[in-house]
C-alpha cells in the first residue's frame, strides 16, 4: 500500500503477471478480511487471503474460510481480565472488526492512546455495535482481540495475566496496545496450512521459506 493506503498500478500489474505464471499471490495481513482494500478483495487474480494475523484464511471465490480462533470460554477470561483496567477494545470475528459504538469517538481514542492507524480502521471499516459487551461475551471463534490502555503499567500487568492463561499469542503494535490471538494462529502457520490445502509439498515450501 502507498501512503494513501492504496494499491499502486505497478503492484496490481505485478500480481497479474504472477497469476499468468501460475503463482498464487496471497495477501497476508493483521487486518480482518473486510478491512482488506476493495481493489485487492475483488481482484480476479487473487483468490486466497491470510487475515487477522493468520487466524483466518479466506477463499475469496467460494467464501469458505479456515479459522484458528479463540473459544468463547477463553475470550471471556481475557475480557474479564481486561475489564479490571482502563481499556479500549475491538474484536475481530467472522472477517469483520467490531467496536462499542460508545467508544468510537475521538475523545475515547485520545483518552485510551489509540494509534492513528487503528482509528482509521474503526472509522472506515468497523461495525459499531450497540450491545458490544454482550456480543463479545457470547461470540465463538474470536480471531483477534485488540486492546489499547490508558496506562502503560496496566498494560504490563494485564499482559502477564493473559499470558498465564496459556495457549495465546500476545503482541503489541504500539506502546499502549496488545493484540491477543490463538497461539496456533500466525501468518506463517496459516501459509503452511494453505500450502498443504493446495497440495504444495512441504519440501517445496521449506525450500522457498529458507530462500534457496
Amino acid at each position: 500500500l502507498n501512503t494513501k493506503a492504496e494499491v499502486s498500478l505497478e503492484n496490481l500489474r505485478a500480481i497479474e503477471k504472477l497469476a499468468e505464471q501460475g503463482v498464487f499471490f496471497v495477501p497476508s495481513t493483521g487486518r480482518s478480511y473486510s478491512e482488506v482494500p476493495a481493489e485487492i478483495r475483488s481482484h480476479p487474480s487473487i483468490r486466497y487471503f491470510i487475515c487477522s494475523n493468520g487466524a483466518m484464511v479466506m477463499d475469496g471465490q467460494s467464501g469458505r474460510s479456515h479459522l484458528t480462533g479463540m473459544s468463547r470460554q477463553i475470550s471471556q477470561k481475557i475480557q474479564a481480565i481486561l475489564g479490571r483496567y482502563e481499556t479500549h477494545l475491538t474484536l475481530r470475528h467472522d472477517g469483520k472488526c467490531y467496536v462499542d459504538v460508545a467508544s468510537a469517538t475521538e475523545e475515547a481514542f485520545d483518552y485510551y492512546n489509540v494509534c492513528e492507524a487503528h482509528r482509521l480502521v474503526i472509522n472506515d471499516f468497523a461495525v459499531w455495535h450497540e450491545h458490544f459487551t454482550d456480543f463479545c461475551e457470547n461470540t465463538d471463534d474470536v480471531e483477534v482481540i485488540s486492546v489499547f490502555f490508558k496506562h502503560r503499567e496496566e498494560l504490563m500487568a494485564a499482559r502477564e495475566e493473559i499470558e498465564s492463561l496459556g495457549g495465546l499469542q500476545v503482541v503489541g503494535v504500539s506502546d499502549y496496545n496488545l493484540e491477543i490471538m490463538n497461539a496456533k494462529a500466525g501468518k506463517g502457520n496459516a501459509l503452511l496450512w494453505l500450502a498443504e490445502e493446495l497440495g504444495i509439498k512441504q519440501n517445496l515450501v521449506d525450500k522457498y521459506w529458507k530462500g534457496n
